[in-house]
């Protein structure tokens, strides 16, 4: 159970081989209150400290924690500028947080409060038609800190100087916040969401491949199986991405050319390549934190060797996954799992 959030398990290692981390936890337990669970009673949730490390090739290091306060004192270390430059990041962001709340969520709020001049030029500044890099201009100066609050887009397809800014705020919630680990690995949400569904008369069906989704009517009604078998549905959700579902399963009659167009025009995120290690515990291992990214100091030859010339980039953006630095049960004792994730082009230019 899982998918994409499933676990490897042998000879006494458990590894997740996706998601690694958990945020806004506040989420999830909406969802499971929806099954009449408790999640906090199914989860052993535990909060990370530091949330994670960014350590670049020199050896400089940034840990970000679960504290402004404790954040800025590492920034500081790099820069004392950018030090103060985040505490002002982090107050707008709060501006920004409230702003937002108060227009789409609670829609009962008097536009004059924000209808200041500063107010104004703050929320064009994170306009989606401006991108996550602006961001980081707007209040750093150093390339550590350019990097350090703008890489985390890297990971869902994006580069900074393309991924829209209201995404510039996640390192902010990180921050105020907290990045979670799950006691036994993220695959146990995945597991305790299967049990939920089960015990509400809902039915798993693993290893069933959808071959066709069938359409009537202007909507979806079902999906047919490799084996022939049809299931009627009310609804149907897909978790592939956009080309598999409407170029390959949904019948080519049931949707206008132009779309299909589009649909085979659109371009592609990065790639990843994973490793799951089962090491002997030693000095460099348990030196780890839950949760280190490898970065240059400066990400624009890697954004353009990934997203553009599509050629491997001059320095590796890794990520390392040290779970049993926070959880024992992820390995055997005296041994350590590292889950270690590498971005690479989506395909490699013909050379």
């Amino acid at each position: 159970v899982g998918g994409y959030n499933s676990a490897y398990e042998r000879d006494g290692f458990r590894m997740d081989v996706g998601a690694t981390m958990i945020q806004t936890p506040a989420i999830m337990r909406e969802i499971f209150a929806g099954f009449d669970f408790d999640l906090d009673a199914e989860l052993d949730l535990i909060p990370l400290d530091p949330l994670y490390r960014v350590d670049y090739p020199d050896g400089t290091a940034i840990d970000f924690r679960p504290s402004v306060e404790a954040t800025a004192e590492s920034i500081g270390q790099v820069s004392r500028r950018d030090a103060a430059a985040f505490l002002r990041y982090v107050d707008d962001m709060h501006e920004l947080e409230t702003a937002f709340k108060h227009f789409f969520v609670d829609g009962n709020s008097s536009r004059r409060r924000y209808a200041s001049a500063d107010m104004i030029k703050l929320l064009r500044s994170f306009s989606p038609l401006r991108s996550v890099r602006t961001v980081t201009d707007r209040y750093f100066t150093s390339d550590y800190l350019k990097t350090a609050l703008s890489f985390q887009v890297l990971y869902w397809g994006a580069p900074p100087t393309r991924c829209p800014a209201p995404y510039g705020m996640v390192p902010y919630f990180e921050v105020t916040q907290g990045v979670w680990h799950v006691r036994g690995g993220i695959n146990r949400i995945s597991q305790a969401l299967g049990e939920a569904f089960a015990t509400r008369g809902g039915e798993l069906r693993l290893h069933a491949e959808v071959e066709t989704i069938l359409v009537g009517g202007g909507r979806a009604t079902g999906v047919r199986l490799a084996g022939g078998e049809t299931i009627r549905a009310r609804a149907v959700v897909s978790n592939a991405d956009a080309t598999a579902t409407y170029i390959r399963m949904v019948p080519a009659d049931s949707l206008p050319s132009w779309f299909r167009h589009r649909v085979r025009r659109l371009s592609r995120s990065s790639a990843t390549h994973v490793t799951l290690l089962a090491v002997p515990r030693n000095p460099v291992t348990a030196a780890l934190p839950h949760h280190t990214f490898a970065m240059p100091r400066d990400l624009s030859a890697v954004c353009r060797n990934l997203f553009e010339r599509n050629i491997p980039p001059p320095h590796f953006c890794a990520y390392v996954c040290r779970p049993t630095a926070t959880d024992a049960s992820m390995a055997p004792p005296g041994l350590d799992a590292l889950y270690v994730l590498v971005l690479v082009p989506e395909r490699l230019a013909d050379q």
